[in-house]
């Protein structure tokens, strides 16, 4: 799991930097994962069936590693970032005014409960979608 809330915004609307990913060679396959990652999870995935409109996949668990034990309390404003670049990905697409005053919801508990990172990454957020 990742908690810094700008890799949520960043990773909404474009690709993160190479240097952002650590590979790893699991069972002689190269895999990336996010460097900063406190914990991930490697699988591998088998096609069950495929429709024009759908695949239905197994996953397997392949690798998984705790990197860092570390306690984060529960931050409105962190989860407020993240609901709000949800709203903000489809609001990007059809300029809906529902998902706006969604975004506008979320940006005021951002502004009231987050702390400098959820503010600048609020920030970052409201260019992608102005």
């Amino acid at each position: 799991f990742v908690y810094d809330p700008i890799v949520y915004v960043k990773t909404a609307f474009e690709d993160l930097p190479q240097d952002a990913f650590a590979e790893e060679i699991i069972h002689g396959r190269k895999m990336m994962r996010l460097k900063d990652a406190d914990a991930w999870a490697a699988f591998s995935a088998t096609i069950d069936k495929k429709t024009a409109e759908a695949l239905m996949v197994t996953l397997t668990l392949e690798k998984e590693i705790i990197e860092d034990v570390v306690l984060h309390p529960v931050n409105r404003g962190f989860n407020s970032i993240i609901d709000a670049t949800v709203h903000a990905t489809r609001y990007n697409v059809n300029r809906d005014p529902f998902l706006k005053t969604q975004i506008d919801y979320h940006a005021g508990i951002i502004r009231k409960c987050g702390g400098p990172r959820e503010l600048e990454a609020l920030e970052l957020l409201l260019q992608y979608i102005s």
